[in-house]
């Protein structure tokens, strides 16, 4: 980390938009007792604030979040799912037809064949 009373008058500024700027502010005029480049207490009040601002953001968030009770993913892919499961599926329509979802065993690809055979 460079210190704050290196950097150029214009990055110092764009620096106070960071955490660790105000935090390490507060380390070193708090906590080692040296000279802080702008006042830690106002540091303090900062990261507090915006920790406050970010946990009710969060608990808002993950409320709103909860009472989503939409379904999430196809329902199709449940169908996938079971077949994979129980060896295939069976779904009989209204008028009587049945449609079957199996699994098909794994074959090897021509594809691949040729690939690697002609290596």
């Amino acid at each position: 980390m460079l210190p704050y009373s290196l950097l150029p008058e214009a990055a110092g500024k764009f620096a106070q938009l960071f955490p660790a700027t105000h935090a390490m502010n507060d380390f070193n005029g708090l906590a080692m007792g040296g000279a802080a480049d702008f006042s830690p207490w106002g540091s303090i009040s900062l990261l507090v604030i915006g920790g406050l601002l970010a946990l009710g953001l969060s608990i808002y968030l993950f409320s709103w979040d909860s009472k989503n009770t939409s379904r999430r993913g196809n329902p199709y892919l449940a169908l996938l799912e079971q077949a994979a499961k129980y060896g295939d599926v069976r779904i009989k329509r209204k008028d009587g037809q049945v449609f079957v979802i199996r699994v098909e065993p794994e074959t090897e690809s021509p594809w691949m064949w040729k690939v690697f055979t002609s290596l």
